[in-house]
């Protein structure tokens, strides 16, 4: 498959072209897709899959967890400032060019109540090359061509324009009462080139509260290197996408929501405030239900200090009388959710339904409509250890389900596995996937069974032609919080610890089975996978703990966790295997780790 993702200048831009060719430089070449093709498009009013992706690293008072004073920068190298290179006027040179446009430093200085009582104006000297964004304990307080304040900067943005350093921007901040507090307080800040290979960069900060130097660009600073974003603190920010409530004016007249209040709990019915906002007929206005509590001029978006649960529950949204009064509510709840749809009315006094184009900012789109989410279906059998034959029944709640399921571990779908017409013979070892679907309906989340009939001193259940190798995708690495004897990681300028992004976690179902304890149960668990990096030519191999994985001479050349399972206390996996990995050389393109292999080979024990 091809995908290629579009973009225009400006939104209002008069044109806009896609001409696209895949080829086989061969003799003869092979044109493998021509311009001229039938392709599926999406027009990017939305995201492709639905919803409003969350921007990593915001925690829940909306600060950037690497500026924050209680962020663990342990793993960050240690420099005099100021940073940069190419102009023979800093102090610790920075060999990024070609390789990263961005550097983070923090710096952790102390405040005396005297100096608070005098509440002396806040000055910031800035000389920077090309842009930069400050926070002072995790508040933005400036920002020089990096766009609009407040906006999210990821690590390869770059500068939207050029300056050349020499000469210190003085930038009045306010007062000190206002931005700090009495002891350690921290500055930290961002900085970014004009461009990737530019020849030059430079980043020094002084503040300076009324005659009191508080931060030097010559004291020692902790830094890292943008080569990935700085992670956030524990626990880390998966990657995922925000809840949201769409509020739509259905009057024919505008409606002002200053005052206006949106909640998740009948018994707390201010817990999101709206600000002097008005809505036209026929407009809506999005809320961010991220949980991150917006603090004053610090986004672009509304985001209230709640999130919606997956599982159903109250929403409500009041009007600013005093007592507030119910403007629209769905009481006792609304129904469990579907990640790959959206819940809305089809019209303002119509019944809500489930559709398969989430839009937010847009209602006039919905796709397709749905009652329900369908119940999975029920089996007659309990998962377990069986020692003959058995017979198994598959039923659903809903009437006119159809049943499908798999016996190869994969998921069952409208083209893919059996339909099951009747009971089922078991004879031997088998995984068994089902799930319920009806026209108009969306299917059910997949049930998953084991069940055992043959016991060695381990039992194994086989799937056919995969041999239990679950392609899990793409992998990133994970926090500052793998540093330490257990993985010997250790950091270096380049790579500034191994806090270069964030974890995977994919679904897996997973089923207990012991024959001696009665409390077996079957459930869908989050499979959590992470890396870290090691020198050139070393082998994942652990310091402390002899690792007999490591020296044995089997498949499993790569293992990802010492003995006695680091992070998954179960006895049942027994190792994983990473292809890829990145390289500390930053003259050689690190090779990012593109597939899991998890080979599970002992599911019992007795």
């Amino acid at each position: 498959m091809l995908a290629i993702q579009a973009h225009n200048r400006a939104s209002s831009n008069p044109d806009l072209k896609i001409h696209a060719l895949l080829d086989i430089s061969t003799a003869p070449s092979v044109s493998m897709v021509h311009a001229a093709s039938t392709w599926k498009y999406h027009i990017g009013l939305t995201e492709p899959s639905g919803g409003i992706p969350k921007q990593g690293g915001f925690d829940s008072d909306w600060k950037l967890a690497w500026t924050r004073l209680d962020y663990d920068a342990e793993g960050w190298p240690i420099g005099r400032g100021g940073f940069g290179y190419g102009d023979n006027d800093d102090t610790t040179v920075l060999n990024i060019s070609g390789s990263a446009a961005s550097i983070y430093t923090r710096i952790i200085f102390d405040v005396s109540e005297e100096l608070l009582a005098a509440n002396s104006p806040l000055s910031l000297f800035a000389d920077y090359d090309d842009g930069f964004a400050a926070y002072l304990n995790g508040v933005e307080v400036a920002r020089r061509n990096l766009g609009t304040p407040g906006v999210f900067v990821g690590f390869d943005q770059m500068a939207t324009s050029s300056r050349e350093a020499g000469e210190p921007e003085v930038i009045p901040l306010g007062n000190a009462a206002s931005l700090l507090t009495p002891g350690k307080n921290i500055l930290a800040v961002q900085g970014h080139n004009f461009g990737l290979n530019s020849t030059d960069f430079s980043l020094k900060m002084d503040l300076m509260a009324g005659d009191v130097w508080l931060a030097k660009k010559d004291q020692f600073w902790s830094y890292y290197i943008g080569m990935r974003e700085p992670a956030g603190s524990s626990p880390p920010i998966e990657t995922d996408f925000s809840d949201w409530v769409e509020i739509l004016n259905s009057s024919a007249a505008p409606i002002n929501l200053a005052g206006w209040s949106l909640t998740d709990d009948r018994t707390e019915k201010d817990k999101f405030v709206f600000p002097d906002i008005s809505l036209d007929p026929g407009q809506v206005v999005v809320v961010l239900a991220s949980g991150l509590k917006d603090a004053t001029g610090t986004s672009d978006s509304l985001h209230a200090g709640f999130e919606l649960s997956g599982d159903g529950e109250y929403l409500g949204l009041y009007n600013n009388a005093s007592p507030r009064q119910a403007a629209d509510e769905i009481f006792p709840a609304y129904p469990p959710q579907s990640k790959f749809h959206s819940y809305a009315r089809l019209s303002p006094a119509g019944p809500f339904r489930y559709t398969d184009i989430p839009s937010p900012g847009n209602p006039a789109i919905l796709g397709n409509t749905y009652e329900t989410i369908l119940p999975s279906p029920e089996f007659s059998l309990a998962h377990g250890i069986y020692a003959t034959s058995q017979t198994l029944i598959l039923s659903c709640a809903a009437a006119g389900a159809e049943i499908r399921y798999t016996t190869d571990g994969s998921e069952p779908t409208w083209t893919h596995g059996k339909r099951y017409e009747g009971p089922l013979q078991l004879t031997k070892n088998t995984v068994l996937r089902t799930r319920s679907l009806l026209e108009g309906h969306i299917p059910s989340k997949v049930a998953t069974r084991t069940y055992l009939f043959t016991l060695m001193t381990s039992g194994l259940v086989e799937i056919p032609d995969r041999d239990f190798v679950v392609m899990i995708g793409y992998v990133n690495q994970n926090p500052t919080t793998l540093v330490g004897p257990m993985t010997n990681a250790y950091p270096t300028e380049l790579v500034s610890g191994p806090a270069l992004g964030q974890t995977f976690v994919a679904p897996q179902p997973f089923n207990r089975i012991g024959s001696s304890n009665p409390t077996w149960f079957t459930t869908t668990a989050s499979f959590r996978l992470s890396l870290y990096d090691k020198p050139e030519g070393t082998r994942l191999a652990t310091r402390v703990i002899v690792n007999a994985v490591d020296n044995a001479t089997n498949y499993l050349e790569f293992p990802v966790q010492p003995a006695g399972s680091y992070y998954l206390e179960i006895s049942e996996v027994s190792g994983g295997r990473l292809d890829g990995g990145v390289n500390r050389v930053i003259s050689i393109p690190s090779e990012h780790p593109i597939g899991v292999l998890c080979r599970v080979r002992e599911v019992l024990k007795h």
